[in-house]
């Protein structure tokens, strides 16, 4: 039994000391995939909410495009849901507009802040409207989980009729 003492290597814990730096390693490898990870999702959400935007801008633009002759009634941007323009039996053309503008209103508000307003608009550069030019809709909400950068902090998306 001496004799197996005696012939080990003077070297104790190398391998452990090596094992525990791999571990260290990979963990920051690891905590590298994470931001990767949250990053990726970040963006994809900003995808989502863009492309949802998106699809509600035109189809708000799509429905006064449809009703030209009703695009004062748009434009005052008083949205009230009427229940009878939602049956067979229908509704007044005013009536009709309110009630288009409340439930569009309604799913813009699903975006985080989210906000829609038709209007007259000569600048197009953000949610205000200076009631000259022509009839704008524009949708906007807020990014600000996305970056600290305040340029990210409210989104909008405008379109010209």
């Amino acid at each position: 039994m001496k004799r197996y003492f005696q012939n080990r290597s003077p070297q104790k814990g190398a391998t452990l000391l090596e094992v525990l730096i791999a571990i260290v390693v990979f963990s920051f490898g690891m905590i590298g995939m994470l931001g990767l990870v949250v990053n990726s999702l970040k963006m994809t959400s900003t995808s989502n909410y863009r492309s949802f935007a998106s699809e509600q801008l035109a189809a708000m633009a799509e429905a006064l495009n449809a009703n030209p002759k009703l695009v004062a009634e748009y434009l005052s941007g008083s949205g009230t849901t009427d229940a009878t323009c939602l049956t067979a039996t229908g509704c007044s053309t005013t009536k009709l507009a309110a009630t288009e503008i409340q439930l569009w209103q309604d799913r813009v508000a699903a975006l985080p802040d989210g906000s829609a307003v038709i209007c007259r608009d000569s600048t197009l550069d953000s949610t205000n409207c200076d009631g000259l030019g022509r009839p704008v809709v524009k949708i906007c909400w807020n990014e600000s989980r996305v970056s600290t950068d305040s340029t990210w902090s409210t989104a909008c998306l405008i379109n010209a009729l």
